[in-house]
């Protein structure tokens, strides 16, 4: 067994390494990952404001919030479900404990999206209990997601068309969550399909902290509900098949 200080020294290591090949080999580095938001929320911000007139006043937060935080979950559930098996060979080599790596993942790829989203926040709607509360959430999705990850992670080790699935789902999910869209426009007859939609749970209490609007209790009764049920899922299934990991991969 590894003593805490060992598993801390590991989790910094594969964190630095992480953060050092992000952006690796690329000429203007964190300047595409800054980028790359601005063009999606631009790009929305010209279909649904400007050609389909369907956006509110302060449209343009609502775009921002979104696609920040819908960025930070799909590629961290991405990054978390090949976490094994893209240090296949460290976990044969070394008797780590596994966990730590999809840890050092997500850790690793909340850092820039921490910053970039509370800088976000602080200059378009700066409070001190705005950004106080929005750290929270972030930290309690982000914890979600970690969970949801390790699980999709062990499960892909086992099964690789997982990989695939959860790229459809992702695709899906994207337009079953209010990401772009205000939730207010989907029929009230439909509104039972967010609230059995993790991810779209998550962003409709994000877009409400950004902006600073009262957070429907139903839905933080939803996030509680999903979180609850992944964390059990994640439990289960790593304690069960953790062992095997270094004969799969």
């Amino acid at each position: 067994m590894q003593s805490f200080n060992q598993s801390l020294e590991i989790l910094k290591i594969l964190i630095e390494k992480e953060l050092s090949l992000k952006y690796k080999g690329t000429f203007l580095g964190l300047f595409w990952f800054i980028l790359n938001p601005l063009l999606s929320t631009f790009t929305y911000y010209l279909v649904f404001a400007l050609i389909l007139k369907v956006g509110k006043k302060n449209y343009i937060y609502y775009l921002i919030s979104g696609v920040l935080i819908w960025n930070f979950i799909s590629s961290s559930i991405i990054i978390l479900t090949n976490s094994f098996i893209s240090y296949a060979s460290f976990i044969k080599k070394l008797p780590i404990n596994k966990v730590l790596i999809p840890l050092a993942l997500i850790i690793a790829n909340a850092i820039p999206y921490g910053i970039l989203n509370l800088a976000a926040k602080i200059l378009f709607l700066p409070t001190i209990k705005g950004v106080f509360f929005l750290s929270l959430t972030f930290v309690l999705i982000g914890l979600q997601i970690f969970f949801l990850g390790k699980l999709l992670g062990i499960l892909n080790s086992f099964v690789k068309d997982i990989n695939y699935i959860v790229s459809f789902i992702l695709n899906l999910l994207f337009y079953l969550s209010p990401v772009v869209y205000y939730i207010d426009l989907v029929p009230k007859n439909l509104l039972w399909i967010f609230y059995f939609n993790p991810l779209g749970v998550d962003i409709i209490i994000w877009h409400s902290i950004f902006l600073e609007q009262k957070v429907n209790l139903t839905y933080i009764l939803s996030f509680a509900v999903h979180t609850f049920l992944i964390i059990t899922f994640s439990y289960y299934f790593y304690n069960k098949l953790e062992k095997y990991l270094p004969e799969v991969l």
